[in-house]
């Protein structure tokens, strides 16, 4: 047998070892997972067997391609963003409707006719643009590892005081912003001028958080504890005031500041997160549900609040593990089936008789990015993003679409590669220079990206606006006030050598 056809032989090997071991990777997820939540297999799922095959198809795809790509590169980061998107969007929006809810009507009628090749279709809708995606990202990581990333960053060194000042005042801002209920009542009267500033205060006081736990997860100090201790509670305690889920985000941003600060997980931890995730999850709903009985119509006050989230705290504590994976259960189908269901009518509505949007998207940004102080009158509509009234057959009003069902309404399927591929080389350049080569500042860019700008459940415009706008302000703060410049570095540098 000749060199060539040995090393032919080895590949296919490889290939196939490769495939086997996403099968039973696979396998070993789906088994316990469907053990526990309770999945009757033997009952045919109401969309179809051909759902079925795209929903399990797609699964082991992903694995398959996540696989590989950890393989080439040595290593399984789980918060690299295509295997982060991935994972979420797969198991956040298919995986609810194939697995926990198989005899669930879906609510749009057009779709209840022969739904199953509807939603099989959007099935294969994310499964192509995440593939596109993935494709983005390699071919950028690849572009990137021919030139020379060891050049020195264009951050200097992190300065924890100013960012730590910066923290303090962004983070009180935003935190009596919930409190004293401004927050609310900018979405309420819909004033967008107020809900940009908060957003804006918000992110500053996320990133600055962002860069303080990663410099004390590497350089533990009781003052670092101190201030984690009260930074996490704080968030926790803000976010479960308004009865958000946005303590359960809290807790996976500090899982990645601390997987990237320490380049490991501990598995001890990772279950206490899980069963974090699971008590917060379900506070969550248990607050927001006390609330709603509370509200006579004009509010809840700030004391009424407090008060209805320490009960609830203890009324979830009081509750039994099963109790609580089951509420997370009702959420989780709750929340992402029906972002699944707007995505497979937002194909079929575009594809047979509604025009696509791209050119309305091109105006909308063109007059978003225009700065109110520039254009006082700018208006301030988002006809755009009136979801309800075409997508669901509702009174019309504002809901998510995410950015699959986004992408394909702006161009069809050409669109979605485009867009999605686009996503990929801008997640690996951004990924390259900051957890790639361990860049700090960037690596803080990276983070605050992904947790809050680049999601599968944003909108189009909402993503690309925030890349644009929230992130030059990350990078004007990163360079001038978290981090010293590069020439005042080195020039402290000459002076300490003479």
């Amino acid at each position: 047998m000749s060199l060539l056809t040995r090393d032919a032989s080895k590949t296919k090997i490889k290939s196939v070892t490769t495939l086997w071991l996403a099968l039973v990777a696979f396998a070993a997820a789906m088994v316990p997972f469907a053990f526990i939540i309770g999945v009757d297999i033997g009952e045919p799922h109401i969309l179809g067997i051909n759902f079925e095959l795209a929903a399990g198809g797609l699964g082991l795809w992903l694995m398959l391609i996540i696989l590989l790509w950890a393989r080439r590169q040595g290593r399984l980061d789980p918060f690299e963003l295509p295997t982060y998107i991935s994972i979420n969007a797969y198991g956040q929006m298919i995986l609810p409707t194939w697995l926990l809810n198989r005899d669930r009507v879906i609510p749009i009628p057009w779709l209840q006719v022969n739904p199953g090749p509807k939603m099989t279709l959007a099935v294969l809708l994310v499964g192509f643009s995440l593939t596109c995606m993935w494709v983005g990202y390699i071919w950028m990581t690849q572009q990137m590892s021919r030139r020379n990333l060891s050049q020195p960053s264009e951050f200097g060194v992190f300065q924890p005081l100013p960012t730590m000042l910066l923290w303090a005042i962004t983070w009180t801002i935003s935190f009596l912003s919930i409190v004293i209920g401004v927050q609310g009542w900018a979405g309420q009267v819909q004033s967008f001028a107020w809900s940009n500033y908060l957003s804006f205060i918000d992110m500053m006081a996320w990133i600055t958080s962002i860069a303080l736990a990663f410099h004390y997860f590497r350089n533990p100090s009781t003052r670092g504890w101190i201030w984690f201790l009260i930074m996490l509670s704080t968030r926790l305690y803000a976010t479960l005031l308004i009865g958000s889920r946005g303590a359960v985000f809290v807790l996976l941003g500090i899982i990645m500041i601390f997987y990237y600060a320490r380049r490991r997980l501990s598995v001890r931890w990772l279950v206490i997160a899980v069963l974090a995730v699971v008590f917060l999850s379900a506070a969550g709903t248990t607050i927001r549900e006390n609330l709603s009985q509370r509200d006579t119509g004009g509010g809840v006050g700030f004391t009424e609040r407090v008060e209805v989230v320490i009960e609830s705290l203890l009324q979830v504590a009081d509750r039994s593990l099963e109790s609580l994976v089951g509420q997370t259960r009702e959420l989780l189908i709750q929340r992402q089936s029906s972002l699944l269901d707007i995505t497979a009518s937002a194909v079929y509505i575009h594809s047979r008789n509604h025009s696509y949007v791209g050119l309305d998207l091109l105006e909308y940004l063109a007059v978003q990015t225009i700065p109110r102080i520039v254009w006082r009158d700018k208006p301030t509509s988002v006809a755009l993003y009136d979801i309800s009234g075409l997508y669901y057959g509702l009174p019309s009003s504002l809901s998510a679409i995410g950015l699959f069902g986004d992408s394909f309404r702006t161009g069809g399927w050409i669109a979605s590669a485009l867009i999605l591929g686009l996503i990929g080389v801008v997640s690996a350049w951004l990924y390259q220079r900051g957890p790639g080569r361990d860049d700090f500042a960037m690596i803080a860019f990276y983070l605050t990206v992904v947790t809050r700008i680049i999601t599968y459940d944003t909108n189009l415009a909402s993503l690309i606006l925030d890349l644009i706008q929230k992130g030059i302000l990350i990078w004007l703060l990163l360079r001038f006030v978290m981090f010293t410049s590069t020439r005042r570095s080195a020039r402290q540098k000459e002076i300490s050598l003479t």
